[in-house]
């Protein structure tokens, strides 16, 4: 659509050509709030697929918050064994 509204306004072809093989996406309808509570409560949008750059896998937001949960207490363990308080004699 935006690549349509490119060309009706420049009369450029290129731009559009570019998207002769991509499908056209489908319209979604608009959410209700109680469709809002309900994926809220599903915590659905944690399941959205984040678009990595080639050659990096791509992961849900639930990973990567895992992900950045378990590094976060590492760090925090971490800390702690350099102290001094080691009990360990």
């Amino acid at each position: 659509m935006l690549a349509q509204l490119i060309y009706t306004f420049t009369g450029n072809e290129s731009v559009l050509r570019q998207f002769d093989k991509i499908p056209d996406l489908q319209a979604e309808p608009l959410w209700t709030e109680d469709n809002s509570i309900n994926k809220a409560e599903r915590q659905e949008r944690l399941n959205y697929r984040q678009v990595m750059p080639p050659g990096r896998s791509s992961l849900t937001i639930r990973e990567l918050l895992e992900n950045e949960m378990l590094k976060r207490a590492k760090r925090e363990g971490d800390k702690g064994k350099g102290d001094g308080a080691n009990t360990n004699s």
